[in-house]
């Protein structure tokens, strides 16, 4: 069955307030889509998750893809999956491409033209610098009975030298290195340090541990939420305290004390590495959250007092074109940071002008992130 259905895309809004309803349809998918395959609609209401059930296309016996979404705001951005970020939709030759954004309500929209799957097509070659390892491709998490793949970036001088390193903890190694392991376009982590390193930035080692796909909204979320479940996020971050972080010490010359020991991750990943400085306060004493997913649960919000023998430091940073509740819920945390005792010198906030929620703002991110927490 030819896969390329040209059909009339439409997009109806109909104004509720500030929201509306979008009907969606997907004019042409690749040749190779299997027709038992269901596409869903990732996006930033639904926390991108790959196969939400409430933002499956339905087809009908003509091929078609439609899907109807009540009460949504804008500017509302999306990709298309197969069910997994895995199989996540690419361009032509198989990279990744920016996500897609409906920005405002407008009569007729263009057509959502599929143009292949990151499962099936030419995939970039391998960025990855001289100064990144696989510390394991399947390395046993015991908290929640699963294996992952762990990567690990050495500066130049970690082989020529005897010193020792503060650590950089990440999420979402898949996205940190390599072009061809990203689902979603690569941060370029180990080019990003080894120009810092060059410019006479501190050195460390990062530790990118990959996400479980399909577990990713289970396991970076410390807390349930009533709509899309999760909750798994402490036996992660336990995972890292009690079994990572032990080995990566144990092998690595490291500098291991609460000083020398940081966290980071975006949207999920800001949440879980929050959770994780305030959980355990005498193992983390940085963290970076970038555009982090505070709405999940409103239990994020009840933070201990502030410890004035346990200094931390803390970067959020938010783009103003992300959702619409994303700077208001960091300055509803900040707020609240305040007003349990914590000095300013503990944190910052950094607003991108335009910025959206995706790999580029993160990947640029990073340079200054890094710079204020480590050096």
């Amino acid at each position: 069955m030819n896969k390329y259905i040209y059909s009339t895309f439409l997009f109806t809004f109909i104004s509720i307030f500030s929201y509306s309803q979008v009907l969606l349809h997907i004019s042409k998918v690749p040749n190779d889509t299997p027709d038992s395959d269901t596409l869903y609609f990732a996006s930033s209401i639904n926390n991108w998750r790959a196969d939400d059930p409430k933002y499956a296309f339905t087809k009908d016996i003509s091929g078609n893809y439609r899907l109807d979404i009540q009460d949504v705001s804008f500017p509302l951005e999306y990709k298309i999956t197969r069910g997994n970020w895995n199989n996540v939709e690419t361009d032509s030759r198989g990279n990744s491409i920016d996500n897609r954004t409906i920005k405002r309500a407008k009569a007729i929209g263009d057509s959502i033209e599929v143009d292949g799957w990151y499962d099936h097509l030419y995939k970039e070659e391998n960025t990855l610098s001289k100064n990144v390892l696989i510390l394991d491709d399947d390395f046993y998490m015991p908290q929640l009975n699963r294996n992952r793949r762990i990567w690990i970036y050495l500066p130049e001088s970690y082989s020529s030298s005897d010193k020792k390193y503060p650590v950089l903890y990440m999420h979402d190694g898949q996205n940190l290195f390599n072009s061809a392991s990203s689902f979603a376009g690569e941060w370029e982590v180990d080019e990003t340090m080894d120009k810092l390193i060059a410019e006479g930035n501190r050195e460390a080692i990062i530790v990118g541990i990959d996400n479980g796909g399909k577990f990713r909204i289970d396991e970076l979320t410390p807390f349930e939420n009533s709509e899309y479940g999760g909750g798994d996020g402490g036996k992660y971050v336990e995972f890292i305290v009690n079994t990572l972080k032990p080995f990566v010490d144990s092998k690595y010359r490291t500098l291991s004390d609460r000083e020398n020991t940081a966290i980071m991750g975006s949207s999920l990943g800001g949440l879980i590495s929050f959770y994780a400085i305030l959980k355990f306060k005498n193992i983390f004493s940085k963290a970076g959250v970038m555009s982090p997913s505070f709405w999940f649960s409103e239990r994020i919000y009840f933070i201990p007092q502030y410890r004035e023998n346990m200094f931390m430091k803390v970067h959020f940073s938010a783009g103003d074109s992300e959702s619409e509740t994303m700077l208001l819920d960091i300055d509803k945390m900040i707020e609240k940071m305040k007003k349990m005792g914590y000095p300013d010198s503990s944190y910052r906030l950094k607003v991108v002008k335009d910025g959206k929620h995706n790999e580029e703002q993160w990947r640029k991110e990073f340079l200054y992130a890094y710079k204020w927490l480590m050096n």
